[in-house]
């Protein structure tokens, strides 16, 4: 026991911040351009945070599945893979987890649901979409000054994939919105250990500023609840 308690974080990391840097920007080369896709599956999920409805929700649904299928083929199983021993565990995940988003594409009721979200709790999801698909990526080169060729994509790179996702659960139903939730706050606690352990500060600004605007979405999403249903625009 004893033994163990001598390890940190970053003795199980097969690489440091550099190298980890790096390889975003390898990813990005490889596997261009699934960025376009992304692209349009974060217009997809746009939609759906700003105008939720049953056909926009199953539509985003759709996307984010396709987005986290990509991330696991893609940078994870691809990339992160030969690096890490548990990079074929990750990828496995990320595939399972896409089943779930899926679903809800698939099963979920065409008839609006009875608690629709507020304006107030919309504008909050859409801040934290922007800061998925904008302000984080953004964070590297502007605080890290890490290369543009690493900017972190949705759809390709976990943070943006984990972070939209959980924008697209703020407007969801209840059931739908915890089906949506294991991915991000998996790669939540991940991201928060490996930013720690390779000194990633602008990893870590990044999730502290998605914790507060996740935390004013439920919020305001709560207070929405309390009122009871009311009709999206």
């Amino acid at each position: 026991m004893g033994e163990w308690s001598s390890y940190a974080i970053a003795d199980f990391l097969p690489y440091d911040r550099e190298t980890a840097y790096r390889l975003m920007e390898l990813a990005n080369a490889h596997l261009w351009p699934l960025h376009l896709l992304g692209i349009v599956f974060a217009l997809m999920v746009a939609r759906a945070v700003w105008r939720p409805g049953a056909v926009p929700v199953r539509q985003a649904a759709a996307a984010v599945a396709l987005a986290w299928l990509v991330l696991a083929l893609g940078f994870i199983a691809s990339e992160l893979a030969p690096l890490l021993w548990v990079g074929s565990w990750l990828a496995g995940a990320a595939a399972a987890f896409a089943l779930l988003p899926l679903s809800i594409a698939l099963r979920m009721p065409r008839t609006p649901a009875a608690w629709s979200p507020g304006s107030l709790t919309r504008r909050a999801a859409l801040a934290l979409l922007i800061w998925a698909l904008i302000g984080h990526p953004l964070l590297g080169p502007l605080v890290a000054r890490r290369s543009w060729a690493g900017l972190e994509w949705f759809a390709v790179a976990p943070a943006p994939t984990a972070l939209a996702t959980l924008a697209l659960a703020v407007v969801c139903p209840p059931v739908q919105a915890l089906m949506l939730a294991p991915g991000p706050l998996v790669w939540f606690m991940l991201a928060g250990a490996s930013s720690y352990a390779l000194g990633a500060v602008e990893v870590q600004i990044s999730l502290a500023v998605a914790l507060l605007l996740l935390l004013i979405a439920i919020a305001a999403r709560a207070a929405d609840q309390r009122t009871g249903p009311r009709a999206s625009p």
